[in-house]
């Protein structure tokens, strides 16, 4: 989110340091989604394993 409104000078570097803020959060709720992506995959792997090798354990 960019704040397009023009501020008096003085208060502009408020409006750039919003500006920077919600880049970084964006950028940090991205990697959040992507790792929890990650761990929802692998848990997945981790279920289809257990599952292949149940049976085998039981013999």
């Amino acid at each position: 989110m960019r704040i397009a409104d023009q501020f008096d000078p003085k208060y502009q570097g408020i409006a750039d340091d919003f500006t920077a803020a919600t880049v970084a959060l964006g950028a940090l709720v991205t990697r959040v989604i992507e790792t929890a992506i990650s761990i929802l995959s692998g848990a997945r792997g981790i279920r289809v394993a257990t599952k292949d090798l149940s049976p085998r354990a039981q013999t």
